[in-house]
């Protein structure tokens, strides 16, 4: 009998559980096959059965509220992604354009995320405390176990911080600490940010985007390299498939009647902030595993403090080299904090999904990134949308699409077909040559037993 169907641990979309009776012409012709395909398929089927023998079944209610929480996870992180990114380049005018002066005054709005977070979190559980209080007030246990409002933000909060501390491991936050996880992360997210801030102010949104989905491109050939990840010729397909993306719309930004020297120096720009990026995704995921959401949001306000601290001699010294063009009567502060705090909450809610989630599926934010600033630039900037932008736009979503094909589906999956394609054909043919030659001996014989 067919098992029911089953999903990887939290994974959102479970695998099949017979991929051999998925595959019924690899089946049909697998006696046909040489001795190093039989080895690859019976590999690919034995993985298969390796993998469902480590799930458990999920119920169909839990599967669909998965499935509507993934989703609502995913453009959630796009929209407020997308909504910072356009208010970026929003700010930008005659009399303001400093990308260090905006990145440091968004870090500062980022100290707060760990105080707000608080502040919400404490008021939700009072609500629900107050809730469940008079849903049993009949109830003499819950009537002696009433305490002092004060108590209760204090005993929560207390738990909340100790909580939110285990992210620097098991010494807490110590300056020790402190040294080890947040500065690295720190200046690298300071180099990350401010050369995207860079290039938005040079180049359309969209663009800066598209060329920044090479993060993922670089994730990937720093764990092959440094992580010593399994290597796939699909994943160094999809690879190149970006990349060349990624060449096509750097050279549209600098080839096309509105492009300038500007766009082509933002696109480079922007490769070294998705390297930067790429090195700080693969090092939080490295040192500081799965946090929660308290975690996260202490860590984004301590290591926003440590990035004002930094950042603040770097705008200053390109405000007093003329690099920079600010002043206090013409800030646009209302972009800057709306940006700041759509920038937390982004943070706040991909790392949640992270955790959550699936990795995998929270990566899907960038095709969607893609396509929404490539409309508002189409549709509210009135840009102009060349066929070069359009064919590097259309690779860089079909290989980072690729990019994202778990390693168990490329190796059974792909292998299998890739299998069947090459080996198939030939079964084939073997099979149609014995026919033909099984007609033609019965033939003979006919002819023979007829003679007299």
């Amino acid at each position: 009998m067919d098992q029911p169907a089953k999903g990887m641990g939290t994974s959102l979309f479970p695998i099949s559980t017979n991929v051999y009776d998925e595959l019924p012409a690899v089946k049909k012709r697998s006696a046909s096959l040489n001795f190093h395909s039989q080895r690859v398929l019976a590999h690919s089927i034995t993985r298969a059965a390796s993998l469902t023998s480590e799930t458990s079944e999920i119920p169909k209610a839990t599967y669909r509220f998965r499935i509507i929480f993934g989703l609502s996870i995913i453009f959630c992180i796009a929209g407020l992604s997308v909504c910072e990114q356009q208010m970026a380049k929003q700010a930008n005018t005659a009399t303001f354009r400093a990308p260090f002066f905006f990145l440091w005054y968004s870090t500062l709005i980022r100290c707060f995320t760990y105080p707000a977070y608080l502040a919400c979190r404490l008021m939700f559980e009072f609500t629900r405390r107050k809730i469940y209080r008079w849903r049993n007030w009949k109830n003499s246990e819950m009537n002696s176990y009433q305490s002092q409002t004060s108590e209760f933000y204090q005993s929560t909060a207390s738990g909340l911080w100790r909580d939110a501390k285990n992210v620097f491991g098991p010494n807490n936050f110590t300056v020790e600490s402190a040294a080890k996880y947040i500065v690295p992360y720190v200046l690298i997210f300071i180099v990350s940010n401010g050369l995207f801030y860079v290039a938005v102010s040079k180049a359309p949104v969209s663009e800066c985007v598209t060329v920044a989905s090479s993060h993922i491109v670089f994730v990937h050939i720093i764990s092959w390299i440094f992580l010593k990840e399994q290597f796939l010729i699909f994943k160094l397909f999809a690879v190149l498939i970006c990349m060349g993306g990624i060449a096509f719309t750097a050279y549209a930004s600098g080839t096309k009647i509105q492009g300038s020297s500007d766009s082509l120096v933002a696109a480079i720009i922007v490769t070294g902030s998705s390297l930067s990026s790429a090195i700080q995704a693969t090092g939080f995921k490295r040192f500081l595993g799965s946090p929660n959401v308290t975690q996260i949001a202490l860590f984004m306000s301590l290591s926003s403090v440590v990035g004002c601290l930094i950042t603040w001699p770097v705008f200053i010294g390109l405000r007093l080299a003329h690099e920079e063009v600010w002043d206090a009567v013409t800030l646009p502060v209302g972009l800057m904090s709306a940006s700041g705090a759509l920038s937390s909450g982004s943070s706040i809610a991909y790392y949640l999904g992270i955790s959550v989630v699936s990795p995998v599926l929270v990566s899907l934010v960038k095709p969607i990134q893609i396509v929404l600033n490539n409309g508002i630039d189409l549709g509210i900037r009135g840009l102009d949308f060349g066929l070069f932008n359009a064919i590097g736009t259309g690779l860089v979503i079909v290989g980072f699409l690729m990019l994202l094909v778990p390693n168990e589906l490329v190796n059974i999956r792909i292998r299998a077909f890739v299998t069947w394609l090459c080996c198939g054909r030939t079964a084939g043919r073997l099979e149609e040559e014995e026919e033909v030659m099984g007609k033609e001996r019965s033939e003979s014989s006919i002819s023979w037993s007829s003679c007299p």
